[in-house]
């Protein structure tokens, strides 16, 4: 996948996302916790869900 970004309002890319997901990050309240993502604007949430699942799927992660 791609490294573009996800979140404007924290400076979120595609990596971030990746590396929180290797650190044991699962759902996406993990991320929110983790690094805000979503939680200023809110339009990135459908596209961080879904970088999110693609990430878990291209690790073989549950």
């Amino acid at each position: 996948m791609k490294n573009r970004l996800v979140c404007e309002c924290y400076n979120i890319y595609v990596e971030d996302i990746k590396n929180e997901v290797l650190k044991g990050a699962r759902t996406f309240e993990d991320l929110v916790k983790i690094n805000r993502i979503g939680v200023m604007c809110s339009a990135c949430i459908g596209d961080g869900k879904r970088v999110l699942e693609e990430i878990k799927t291209e690790l073989g992660v549950d």
